[in-house]
């Protein structure tokens, strides 16, 4: 059952969107306050393409890699 809610205001638009972030992306786009949801977006997105740049994201998905690799190896063996 999908419920649509109307009339909510753009601050808590804003917070509930913030709220739901990954920690790393949450404590930056908070940084920023933006004062849109459309601006929130667009923050939301420049801190996640600055981190992959950074590699953090990259070191998640070689984790990630290495425990799959790991457990088809046990799985296996």
């Amino acid at each position: 059952m999908n419920i649509r809610v109307i009339d909510i205001l753009e601050e808590h638009s804003i917070d509930g969107f913030k709220g739901n972030l990954k920690d790393e992306i949450q404590h930056e786009v908070y940084l920023w306050e933006p004062n849109s949801l459309e601006m929130t977006f667009k923050v939301e997105r420049k801190v996640k393409e600055k981190l992959c740049q950074q590699g953090s994201l990259q070191i998640t998905i070689i984790k990630m890699e290495v425990l799959l690799h790991l457990s088809s190896s046990n799985l296996q063996g």
